[in-house]
């Protein structure tokens, strides 16, 4: 894999900032019941979750498939290392509670990506599928609830979800045959990732287990993520033979 892949491929790098991002955003949570970090991180963690982990994921989506799709000129390499740089000094910014500054960041990222993409969609060879006109509102969506963001700092308390992206993964790397088949590593992990999102939510319903439950939500959904990784993200530095 050279940088020029990076380039035509931005989620290459980007899935695992998503994946860095996730964890970083669950061990906020054991940071804070030891005694490591002072802060609460109910808004640092909602937002590392949506912006970092989703968010990675989605900008490394689109940014592989879009292009393709419009039938346009992929990305350069320097314009997703400008897009990976703003995502992390967005998850960073929340990471140290600098909600103000994270925020910003983030609608920064939000213009530069929309401003690389339209660019793009100027030199359209063909059009995308119609149901994508959705991603063009959640788009919106996103960018209108950063701006309320921005403008009258509010957090909403987000329930994490995990999103399984390994077709995108395996597909690129000319493994989509061994996606089919039944991967016992993938499947543990991903009763890891829930049985760890199952023991933080249940602390929140009985108060006086609630620090342990959100301690060994992390550590499971941490646990699961890793071993999803140790199996998935080997498959970003293979390139497909067409």
């Amino acid at each position: 894999m050279t940088l020029d892949h990076l380039g035509r491929e931005p989620f290459r790098i980007f899935f695992p900032a998503g994946v860095f991002a996730g964890i970083l955003g669950v061990a906020l949570w054991p940071l804070y019941f030891t005694g490591v970090t002072s802060f609460y991180p109910g808004q640092a963690h909602a937002r590392i979750m949506a912006d970092g982990l989703f968010g990675g994921c989605i900008f490394g989506f689109l940014g592989t498939a879009m292009p393709r799709m419009l039938a346009a000129p992929p990305f350069e390499t320097r314009n997703v290392l400008v897009l990976f740089c703003l995502h992390l000094a967005t998850v960073l910014a929340f990471a140290a509670e600098k909600i103000f500054w994270g925020d910003n960041l983030f609608l920064v990222l939000l213009c530069v990506f929309a401003a690389l993409m339209l660019r793009r969609a100027r030199h359209r060879k063909d059009i995308p599928p119609p149901g994508f006109v959705l991603v063009g509102l959640s788009f919106l969506s996103v960018f209108a609830g950063t701006v309320l963001a921005v403008i009258q700092p509010w957090s909403d308390e987000l329930d994490y979800r995990w999103v399984t992206l390994q077709k995108l993964f395996f597909g690129h790397s000319g493994n989509l045959e061994r996606l089919k088949a039944r991967n016992w590593g993938l499947l543990i992990a991903v009763a890891l990732m829930l049985f760890g999102m199952a023991t933080r939510i249940s602390g929140d319903f009985w108060p006086r287990i609630m620090a342990s439950h959100y301690i060994y939500g992390a550590v499971l959904w941490t646990a699961g993520v890793l071993l999803w990784s140790s199996y998935v993200l080997p498959k970003i530095v293979q390139v497909e033979i067409e």
